[in-house]
């Protein structure tokens, strides 16, 4: 999958963030016994059949099959004569795990999902109460959603509570992290960091939780802060996937902080939200400028100088750093005026971000100084090269067949002065 269609996806999944699963089995818990049929029917089986189509692995869909087998249990627990019937009418392939967990009586299912429901809404109380009646074998399993369920609602005494209940972090991770993040919960990070979890795994959806669960929490920049500077997570993984999503949702303070932190603008750029990017180029061209200046290279460097690597981590060259600080002009007239010879891969691979070099210093204006027919007189094909991977309407602003006549007539030029012989003498 492309990094473009990553940063979208991901930009939908911010907008409206998905439950847990431990959310979603509480809910069609307290479905089955408020008796509600309808919404089983019309609202959770569909959601169901939905999320198990989504999930290619069959462990996966068999976590949507054990919550389906708890309902059908629990319906005949608590008698409800519309719920049992849609139970009866569903295929028992729905039913039908890997493991088959054999989930016994429904009377001792229903503790554990009181648990479950009463967790949810916040009730300490009863699920005190509740917990010391759950089946030994479903005690883990329980203790572990629980956890997870108090993290997405956001009930810090439910939290502590399944902390010295023994909750495994590990059972989900991922989904205990991403909703502690999403609120911005930082010293209950540390508690979790300190029993063992990683907060750099899960291809950096924690760190994603933080910036796109900032509507919901104050405390998002302190989140990020953390887990950038203190747990060292990786802030260019997915093609700077962290700025983009705090550009587009229009977290100002994480954006400026993850520029100053070193995050590239290019790699987290999409053309479709360009306008969320706009402002924050100036930012991004100080900050290459600093950086240029701390480097070993100038705009008067020469041409071999300017193809090397100046930053390993994200490929940019000598041109992407000058093309980023805004010096461009300044580097193509010293290299018309000394007569180098640029080549079109000097341009197109401005850093190892995969994006168009050309395409990049039109966006930026750079554009009629690249199109001149000095700087092409070596190798007049390369002008052309350059032309076909701009767009067409473009393509139509540039007099291409007059450039490349103006520089293949000084390419002869030059090869008729090299290779003229002296006059003979009378």
């Amino acid at each position: 999958m492309t990094y473009a269609k990553k940063h979208h996806e991901a930009y939908l999944k911010a907008r409206k963030p998905e439950p847990s699963s431990a959310d979603l089995e509480a809910r069609m818990f307290e479905a089955v016994k408020r008796k509600e049929g309808f919404k089983f029917q019309n609202g959770f089986l569909p959601h169901i059949n939905h999320l198990m189509r989504q999930v290619k692995k069959t462990e996966d869909k068999d976590i949507y099959r054990r919550m389906l087998k708890k309902c059908k249990i629990l319906s005949n627990h608590w008698p409800s004569k519309p719920t049992h019937n849609i139970f009866k009418r569903l295929p028992s392939g729905m039913f039908s795990s890997k493991d088959n967990v054999d989930y016994g009586d429904g009377a001792y299912l229903s503790h554990h999902a009181d648990v479950m429901i009463w967790t949810k809404n916040n009730r300490l109380d009863k699920v005190q109460l509740a917990l010391p009646k759950v089946l030994h074998k479903y005690h883990q399993e329980t203790v572990d959603k629980g956890l997870v369920l108090a993290c997405e609602h956001r009930h810090k005494s439910l939290v502590r509570f399944f902390m010295k209940q023994g909750a495994d972090l590990h059972y989900n991770e991922a989904e205990a992290l991403e909703m502690t993040a999403r609120y911005g919960k930082v010293e209950q990070m540390k508690t979790f960091v300190q029993n063992g979890a990683d907060v750099s795994v899960h291809d950096n959806k924690v760190l994603m939780a933080a910036i796109t669960g900032a509507k919901f929490s104050s405390g998002h920049l302190k989140m990020v802060q953390y887990l950038v500077e203190e747990q060292g997570v990786d802030i260019h993984a997915q093609g700077d996937m962290a700025l983009f999503l705090a550009v587009v949702n229009g977290e100002d303070r994480i954006a400026d902080y993850l520029i100053e932190k070193g995050a590239d603008m290019e790699a987290a750029y999409q053309e479709m939200f360009d306008s969320h990017f706009e402002k924050y180029w100036p930012l991004c061209a100080e900050k290459y400028k600093r950086m240029l200046d701390a480097s070993d290279i100038s705009v008067t460097s020469s041409i071999e100088e300017l193809r090397q690597v100046v930053d390993e981590k994200t490929g940019t060259t000598g041109f992407g750093l000058i093309a980023k600080a805004g010096r461009m002009d300044e580097v193509l007239e010293h290299i018309r005026d000394r007569g180098d010879k640029l080549s079109v891969k000097d341009l197109e691979a401005l850093d190892k971000t995969g994006t168009s070099g050309v395409k990049w210093l039109e966006k930026r204006g750079y554009l009629s100084n690249v199109f001149n027919s000095k700087l092409w007189s070596h190798e007049p094909h390369s002008l052309r090269k350059l032309w076909e991977k701009l767009d067409e309407e473009t393509q139509d602003t540039i007099d291409m067949k007059k450039l490349f006549q103006d520089a293949k007539n000084m390419n002869l030029r030059r090869f008729v002065g090299k290779t003229r012989r002296p006059n003979r003498k009378p």
